[in-house]
């Protein structure tokens, strides 16, 4: 049978199917409404694709983490003390500003802040001061 007289999305009765665009090759294929691959192959193709992109910004993350607890493990040596250092200081170091932080509230320490793993930072001075403590 000949799909070709028929737009992507509409309804062909004769086999009481929908005529749509493959996601991922753009060849045309009839299946049901929220059909979306013309293949298996395609699915799992675009699928893979997507995990692996996501696999990739997980393991990033986790290294700019990593990297900032070693960094923070090399300024702070004796717990619940506070260690005061310049914005410029940390980045000669190589911390990265856009590791994953998690706020916290903390009473003892006055106000809120950052938590990198097992130790906090706190921003003073308009952001040119860190305050940072082993928990």
């Amino acid at each position: 049978m000949d799909f070709s007289i028929y737009e992507i999305g509409e309804w062909i009765p004769q086999i009481g199917a929908y005529k749509h665009e493959c996601f991922l090759c753009n060849e045309p294929f009839v299946g049901r409404k929220n059909k979306k691959y013309c293949s298996e192959k395609c699915k799992s193709h675009f699928n893979n694709h997507k995990a692996q992109r996501i696999n990739h910004q997980v393991k990033e993350e986790v290294t700019r983490l990593k990297k900032s607890q070693l960094i923070f493990g090399r300024i702070c040596k004796v717990p619940g003390k506070v260690y005061t250092m310049t914005k410029s200081q940390l980045i000669e170091l190589g911390y990265n500003k856009s590791v994953p932080t998690r706020i916290i509230k903390d009473d003892d320490f006055h106000g809120d802040w950052n938590l990198v793993g097992g130790y906090a930072y706190k921003i003073i001075e308009n952001g040119n001061k860190f305050e940072i403590r082993k928990l």
